[in-house]
């Protein structure tokens, strides 16, 4: 099986939208828990803290997962692998539709983490693979509108399915969103991508150490929501904050690692991991705030809640033609990237 890009007229012409409809699945997952939290506590007789758990469990297997798509990238073409990532999501939703309890959501997200933990990666990886440097930027294009429309309306659809029916209606939403994604998958990507040759060895230990650290700074993080700051938060996240500087350890002395931290500390890419970043740290908060203050603090209902929220996505995918017609002629990204956090300020 050859490495080498796919001829241009080879390529899927819609390849990109496609690799953003992959992606969705995976934001649609916390963005829909997120939109109906109250409606799952009671649907559920949760308590806050469980609540976190649900995000808690979906983040630190989708993390989990990560270290491992190299591995599996060596015997699997990366078409199979979303596609199996996609299967396993959708079981973990259906799951997650049928149980009765508290405890028995929080495995069937660990199950959905699983799946959809590695869907944003993979597709970005195969899109750069498969498709031939100068189509790069088209189906690119492609992907922000595959991801960004696909999403837009999802707020909106959540809360009328969940107010129209009941808390499960946000899984089974989850189920057949990814459900129709791998039958798009199946039907128009061929399986003639993969990673012919090793980029490293996987250290277990290092594995391990990055998501118990990444596990427990994300449950931290989520946990000062109920409580201040505290000895045994401070110990959490120095705990964490241990784990994740001990797997950097193994990295950085790893005879053939699976990252080279070498290779990825130029200004350039650190800037840049910088900016992405900050782009869904803002983008999460947002997804977790204002569903809180227009039900909440603003009283509104819940559907026009998901409404308001998707009349901004919306907005946002409408200019997207607009700006990619202007980016050409607006020269540094970095001073139309300050313009848009100026803007998110207001």
């Amino acid at each position: 099986m050859s490495h080498a890009v796919l001829p241009t007229d080879a390529v899927p012409r819609f390849l990109g939208h496609i690799m953003g409809l992959v992606t969705a699945a995976d934001f649609v997952s916390t963005l829909s828990v997120l939109m109906v939290g109250a409606e799952l506590r009671g649907g559920l007789n949760a308590t806050p803290t469980d609540f976190i758990w649900l995000l808690t469990a979906y983040a630190a297997a989708g993390m989990l997962i990560l270290p491992l798509i190299e591995r599996l990238a060596r015997r699997w073409h990366y078409r199979d692998l979303m596609a199996c990532g996609l299967a396993i999501f959708i079981v973990g939703a259906l799951w997650a539709a049928l149980s009765e309890s508290v405890t028995s959501v929080i495995a069937a997200r660990v199950l959905q983490g699983l799946g959809g933990g590695g869907l944003f990666t993979m597709s970005r990886v195969y899109l750069q693979l498969a498709v031939p440097t100068p189509a790069r930027p088209t189906q690119l294009k492609g992907y922000i509108f595959g991801l960004l429309g696909s999403t837009a309306p999802m707020s909106w659809l959540t809360t009328a399915l969940v107010q129209a029916w009941n808390w499960q209606a946000v899984f089974l939403l989850q189920a057949a969103f990814a459900l129709s994604v791998l039958i798009v998958l199946l039907l128009t990507v061929r399986s003639e991508r993969h990673t012919p040759r090793s980029l490293g060895e996987i250290d277990w230990l290092m594995v391990l150490a990055f998501g118990l650290g990444g596990l427990l700074l994300l449950h931290g993080l989520e946990d000062l929501e109920l409580v201040l700051l505290d000895a045994q938060q401070m110990f959490l996240f120095v705990a964490a904050a241990g784990a994740l500087l001990f797997a950097l350890y193994r990295l950085r002395r790893h005879r053939d690692p699976l990252l080279n931290i070498g290779v990825v500390n130029g200004p350039r890419y650190l800037m840049g991991l910088g900016f992405y970043g900050l782009y869904y740290l803002i983008n999460g908060a947002t997804s977790f705030i204002y569903p809180r203050l227009f039900e909440s603090g603003l009283g509104l209902p819940l559907e026009t809640t998901g409404l308001l929220i998707s009349f901004a996505s919306c907005t946002t995918v409408a200019l997207l033609p607009v700006y990619f017609w202007l980016a050409p002629h607006l020269g540094d990204r970095r001073k139309v990237i300050a313009a848009g956090l100026g803007g998110i300020c207001q």
